[in-house]
């Protein structure tokens, strides 16, 4: 699966009208995932496996939903993941999102219901793209060692060397080919939709160290963010901002990745269930359905790229400020006075 030159031929006579091969870019223990689709005839295996995306996402989302306590039935909770443009993308382009979104998920859901073993499977599947989670692994590795609960780091253990020992028996070369494919695909060439992305766009493109910054800054961040809140650390209370830090701090990734914004967009839309001012809500989704419009625009103009850089930050400031209960009055009369001045 790693060897770029066969998979360009197999693209070649499917049709395809990429000019690059699709080289899968996980590692090894992602392949037992993939085999089920592989099996099946190129069309509808492709389809299948957009079907399971669709189906993972609805299904954390309405999971999501109940963890976060919302009241309305889990409709809105899908609705409102899949007008999230990410949401979508993860299909549309025969991504991995929604079994990272199922990681997430299931990992939280299961901590808090102390099943850690069960939780570290859901865990190792976050592996499958760890660039994307960077603090917040730092945080569940300093969660372990200060509440003393390591099960869950053994299920994740076992998980990814249950998926690499399947995939070294039906490819008793597959660790080299990948070792030997991430020595040569070094994703420096790749224009991503990374803040990191972006200030390696304002320093120089050919400083590749710079989309990493971000990534110090949010691992430095998350080991203060839990310093402070160690004693009382929810995993349920505290995955929104997590996910979306983590986001921000991935040295790359592309607009579907950010399906990892997912939770801040749903835990926000339940604290707004709590409001009693109709037209504050109303407005407020006015504006997230603008911010969407605006990602599908951009999307089919420019593509993926660097100009999808602000999404994660829209979505934790407005989280945030919804979160301090009177930032969202404030984002409503911001959005009157736009109104008004138009």
């Amino acid at each position: 699966p790693y060897d770029a030159a066969a998979i360009l031929e197999l693209q070649r006579e499917l049709g395809s009208r990429f000019v690059e091969p699709g080289v899968v870019r996980n590692p090894p223990w992602t392949l037992p995932l993939l085999l089920p689709f592989a099996a099946l005839p190129f069309g509808a295996g492709w389809y299948a496996w957009a079907v399971a995306q669709i189906a993972l996402i609805g299904v954390c989302a309405a999971t999501l939903w109940r963890l976060f306590e919302g009241s309305a039935r889990p409709s809105v909770a899908i609705t409102l993941t899949f007008l999230f443009p990410p949401a979508v993308f993860v299909a549309l382009g025969g991504q991995i999102g929604g079994v990272l979104l199922l990681g997430l998920t299931g990992f939280t859901v299961a901590v808090e219901k102390r099943r850690d073993l069960v939780a570290g499977l859901f865990l190792s599947l976050l592996t499958l793209k760890p660039h994307l989670l960077l603090p917040f692994g730092v945080v569940v590795l300093l969660w372990s060692w200060h509440e003393r609960r390591y099960l869950h780091l053994i299920g994740a253990a076992v998980g990814c060397a249950v998926g690499f020992m399947v995939a070294l028996v039906l490819q008793p070369e597959i660790f080299g080919q990948y070792l030997e494919f991430a020595r040569a695909e070094v994703p420096e060439e790749d224009v991503v939709s990374t803040p990191g992305a972006a200030l390696r766009q304002l320093i120089g493109f050919r400083h590749f160290w710079a989309q990493w910054i971000p990534a110090a800054l949010g691992i430095g961040w998350a080991i203060s963010h839990y310093h402070r809140r160690s004693n009382g650390w929810s995993w349920k209370a505290e995955l929104p901002q997590l996910a979306a830090v983590s986001w921000l701090a991935a040295p790359y990734g592309w607009v579907y990745d950010m399906v990892l914004l997912v939770p801040a967009v749903l835990d926000g839309a339940v604290r707004l269930e709590g409001q009693s001012d109709a037209t504050a809500v109303r407005r407020t989704f006015l504006v997230y359905v603008m911010l969407c419009l605006l990602v599908w625009i951009q999307q089919l103009w420019f593509g993926s790229g660097v100009v999808h850089a602000w999404v994660g930050f829209a979505v934790l400031g407005g989280w945030l400020v919804i979160r301090r209960g009177t930032g969202t009055s404030t984002l409503i009369r911001s959005t009157s006075a736009s109104e008004e001045s138009l």
